[in-house]
């Protein structure tokens, strides 16, 4: 009733201001901090959880007034949306001390992808009742919100490599002029690459699954395998880099994601209804694989070798992906199910080999400023 993909252009709207905000926001956190800033940018999740209600709960609402309601709301999480990762990258950099980010990244990423399979079994046990999905929602955001209002601000470590620099004042040319400096370091383009193939999965997986699974069952049992999939990589990530080296893990993600595009065609052929089962959940695997080590090796990667400009990197690394994620819910959706998995493969592709004409990215010592 409401645009088949209105959907997607409400995550190209998020993700479109979420990029625009993510050039201010560093030079706003100079004077707010992460522990201020991360309850006002948690906010706006209940806010549109509490507008999705109202089309949920009440058919008779005039379209217009929630298309431009629910809109207007993705808007609004995108700006709020910087506030919460950035100020992530922020604490990581500054209050953990170098030997164990891979393992602090790592446990960060299991928690959070942990969310990802109880909210798909949950949204499709409630399926019939969207209204109280969405309130459920709403509720579970603002507790969330009020739980890091009382964050602690972390004190450094003897082990951190840089301190927070002073605070400079607001204005256009400091808010941009260090994306312009950042723009010519060699640490610059590695970390591009990872946001456009991080917003390539992110992007691909909620329109390829519908188009390659027979029922919303079938969908919600391979998004689950792929969510915990990403949880117990990114719980096993910290002593997988430890051992091997983040280059290597990366090069496992790379194969998984590889996989995940190799494995899901065969989920729909109907001359093979056994591989049905296997392909589609060997598929979700792989994807879990590549998302669990993706979201770990970049924040810890950045941690090791951009802890002198943090915020801009970080900023950058969400820039990109942002930029990644509008063109995915924008074009995927016109494309037909065949050109959207050819696309996502070849940007991964291209991504990876970027990546891995950069080995200093990798690097596991801490690189001076």
């Amino acid at each position: 009733r409401h645009g088949d993909n209105l959907g997607f252009h409400c995550m190209a709207a998020l993700y479109l201001t979420f990029l625009f905000s993510c050039f201010f926001t560093p030079s706003v956190l100079q004077y707010m901090g992460p522990r201020t800033a991360l309850p006002c940018g948690t906010a706006p999740y209940a806010l549109l959880c509490a507008v999705a209600v109202l089309p949920a709960m009440y058919g008779d609402c005039p379209v217009a007034a929630v298309v431009v309601a629910l809109l207007l709301a993705s808007c609004l999480l995108g700006a709020g949306a910087s506030f919460v990762w950035i100020p992530h990258g922020i604490i990581m950099t500054f209050n953990t001390p170098q030997p164990y980010i891979n393992n602090y990244e790592g446990i960060f990423q299991s928690y959070f992808n942990l969310a990802h399979p109880v909210g798909a079994v949950v949204a499709h046990a409630m399926t019939g009742n969207t209204g109280a999905f969405f309130i459920a929602c709403a509720c579970l955001s603002a507790l969330g919100t009020l739980v890091l209002s009382t964050l602690r601000t972390p004190t450094s470590h003897a082990l951190i490599p840089s301190k927070l620099p002073p605070p400079e004042p607001l204005s256009l040319r400091n808010a941009l002029g260090p994306f312009y400096t950042f723009a010519r370091d060699w640490r610059c383009r590695p970390i591009v690459m990872y946001g456009l193939m991080h917003a390539t999965l992110t992007g691909a997986i909620p329109y390829l699954l519908p188009q390659f699974t027979a029922s919303n069952e079938e969908m919600t049992t391979l998004f689950v395998v792929s969510a915990f999939t990403a949880m117990a990589t990114a719980f096993a990530y910290g002593r997988a880099a430890n051992m091997l080296g983040r280059r290597a893990v990366m090069l496992i993600g790379g194969g998984g994601t590889l996989l995940f595009c190799a494995l899901l065609p065969l989920n729909t052929l109907e001359s093979l209804p056994s591989s049905r089962c296997w392909a589609g959940r060997a598929a979700a695997f792989g994807f879990g694989v590549g998302n669990g080590v993706c979201f770990c090796n970049i924040g810890a990667c950045i941690v090791g070798v951009a802890h002198d400009c943090s915020r801009v990197a970080f900023a950058t690394r969400q820039i990109a992906f942002c930029m990644g994620c509008v063109a995915n819910f924008l074009v995927l959706p016109e494309l037909s199910a065949a050109a959207a998995l050819a696309s996502a493969t070849v940007v991964v592709l291209f991504c990876l080999l970027n990546l891995f004409i950069c080995p200093r990215f990798f690097c596991t010592e801490i690189l001076p400023a």
